[in-house]
């Protein structure tokens, strides 16, 4: 926290630290109940919100279980920085829309989903859906870091367990994050894909079949 107070680029040097030890299988599951730990430190909206101007970041639960369709958990865990777009109304009315789809829409299917941001869309879809691969993809960077944090964040339990879906596989089976000036890294890695969505503030939302 020392470190993440001196400035948003110290924050997001100490996160990317952390994510070192997320993606090493030994540490993994400490690192895990560490994140634990940080979000116990600030368990209001108040107390979250002094982090995010403290602290340049913040843990945050988005629930789920108050969309049309909803099911599986209730719940997914949330980091966010300041130099990435912050979940918003439009990002949440774009995933309640998606909600308006059968189930069929995404199960089995390669999807991708451009400016993934902090990753929460590409994680719902997953966690729901139970696609064969989620690539969410983003041109900045920092979201990109910030989005694998959070994929270990819901992969995980809070003691740093791995969660199970009906089909024994978890997030971290079905969801991988990079970075892709739009659909650069899916055609540069030959992945044929069969759904692309996207929110982007700057662009209308995208919803297509490929």
């Amino acid at each position: 926290l020392e470190q993440c107070k001196q400035s948003g680029d110290a924050a997001y040097a100490a996160l990317r630290s952390l994510l070192e030890g997320l993606d090493d299988p030994e540490t993994r599951s400490q690192a895990r109940i560490f994140l634990s730990h940080l979000q116990n430190r600030f368990p209001t909206k108040d107390s979250c919100d002094r982090c995010f101007q403290t602290y340049h970041f913040r843990i945050e639960d988005i629930l789920l279980d108050q969309y049309e369709g909803y099911q599986g958990r209730n719940k997914l865990t949330m980091m966010v920085i300041p130099s990435i777009f912050l979940p918003e109304d439009w990002s949440f009315t774009f995933y309640e829309g998606i909600n308006r789809h059968p189930d069929s829409i995404f199960k089995d299917r390669t999807v991708t989903e451009l400016g993934c941001g902090n990753g929460w869309i590409s994680i719902a879809i997953a966690e729901k859906w139970l696609p064969s691969k989620v690539y969410g993809l983003d041109i900045n960077p920092r979201a990109v870091k910030v989005s694998w944090i959070n994929l270990y964040l819901n992969a995980l339990d809070e003691n740093g367990q791995p969660i199970y879906d009906e089909e024994k596989k978890t997030l971290l089976d079905r969801v991988e994050f990079h970075e892709s000036d739009l659909l650069s890294y899916c055609r540069e890695n030959g992945i044929q894909l069969e759904r692309i969505v996207g929110c982007i503030p700057q662009f209308e939302p995208i919803f297509s079949n490929v």
